[in-house]
């Protein structure tokens, strides 16, 4: 959550915007028209991507941050969106990740408490998760002519 809250934060957005010889291939979004994308790896979750919250429609964490970011470019265009006033941080410019960052404080907000102390609910995402894989794996291995 930490790296993740970093990556987005509005300061290193507009210094990675701002400084290419701070970006990393594969890492950082492609920057176009002063605006990083969402294609960097490093802004996506690793291992626990399958964890499931009260909050997730289904989708894994990866799934609902890139959800976020369209959900705001179609918001700011103004062809079809209703508005950008939900997204502001007060009166600073937008950089597209406001969404992004909404959403994970709430996905923070759900697992650990104000002192970042991890909820009964990290807990139980993470052994529903592994559950889910051991039990997938088993049923692929449990099919005829696998070994």
């Amino acid at each position: 959550m930490d790296s993740l809250d970093l990556y987005y934060k509005r300061e290193n957005v507009k210094a990675v915007v701002e400084n290419k010889n701070i970006r990393r291939k594969n890492f950082h979004g492609k920057v176009k028209d002063g605006r990083m994308d969402f294609s960097g790896n490093g802004g996506k979750f690793r291992y626990f991507y399958g964890l499931n919250y009260a909050g997730s429609h289904g989708l894994n964490l990866n799934q609902l941050l890139e959800y976020e970011y369209l959900r705001q470019q179609n918001e700011e265009d103004p062809a079809v969106g209703d508005g950008v006033a939900s997204f502001r941080e007060g009166d600073q410019e937008l950089d597209g990740f406001e969404a992004i960052r909404a959403r994970l404080k709430e996905i923070r907000n759900y697992f650990f408490d104000v002192n970042g102390k991890a909820k009964p609910e990290l807990f139980d995402a993470i052994n529903d998760m592994l559950f889910k894989r051991v039990d997938e794996n088993m049923q692929k291995f449990s099919e005829e002519g696998s070994s």
